[in-house]
């Protein structure tokens, strides 16, 4: 429950008492994914609003103070 809540790493680590963040992983890992999918949605989604975005964002067509 608490990966699937966005928990760090690092901080189940410490909570469940394990050496490692790495051993951690290893022992939690299938829990991450379903995090796969949402990860390439995202991605998907801040890709395509940057190709979408006006051209007035782009730097070089800024109004700059003279």
């Amino acid at each position: 429950m608490a990966v699937q809540g966005g928990a760090n790493i690092k901080v189940l680590q410490r909570a469940l008492g394990l050496e490692s963040a790495t051993l951690t992983l290893d022992a939690y890992a299938d829990l991450y994914e379903d995090d796969l999918t949402g990860l390439g949605d995202r991605i998907e989604t801040a890709a395509y609003s940057l190709r979408t975005a006006p051209d007035s964002l782009e730097p070089e067509k800024v109004n700059k103070p003279r």
